[in-house]
Parts: C-alpha cells; structure tokens; sequence
C-alpha cells in the first residue's frame, strides 16, 4: 500500500519543477464496520528533473489500525517552478493486507 511510482502523474507536473517545492500528500481511509480509520502521508522534496522516479509514502493515522481489506486513497502531487505550480489528484481503491 505504501510504495508508489510517480509515472502516474501528468510528466509536465514535473518539467519546471524545483525539488525544494514539490511534495505529494494525501489520505487513506478505509471503513471497518462503522469505525472509519484515516491516515496521512506526505513526501518532501522530490526530486523534479522531467524523468520518473519511484517514491514511497508512510501511512499513519491517529484513528485506529488499518485492516485487511479495501481502502481509498487519494494522492496529491504539487510541483512548482520559478513562475508556475501544478497540481495533480489520483483517487484509487487500495487492497490493504495484514503485515506480520
């Protein structure tokens, strides 16, 4: 659940992008029974040269423990240049599976 490739993005996200002011944030949330667990992970800085670069994201939430089973996430990814910042959004369903 928590590693991500970028290739996911629009590439021009990252054509005039400086890395001190890129980042991606976001949530998962998933519902157990009538309990909703959210959680929120953040990536910063990236690294912004126009190639595609693998990137993980830590989901931690404040609400309770994730379980085995379906989950929603969604994915911001925020690139700025000199003149100009863009923003992408993904929304995606996730399987999540018990470590251990």
């Amino acid at each position: 659940m928590s590693s991500r490739s970028a290739r996911g993005f629009p590439r021009r996200l990252a054509t005039d992008a400086d890395g001190w002011s890129s980042e991606i944030f976001g949530t998962v949330t998933q519902r157990i029974g009538r309990v909703k667990i959210t959680g929120y992970l953040s990536v910063y800085p990236l690294e912004c040269d126009g190639s595609t670069h693998q990137w993980a994201g830590y989901v931690v939430s404040d609400t309770g423990l994730f379980a085995g089973g379906k989950a929603v996430s969604v994915t911001i990814a925020m690139a700025c240049g000199l003149l100009d910042c863009t923003t992408a959004e993904v929304t995606q369903t996730l399987q999540v599976r018990r470590s251990g």
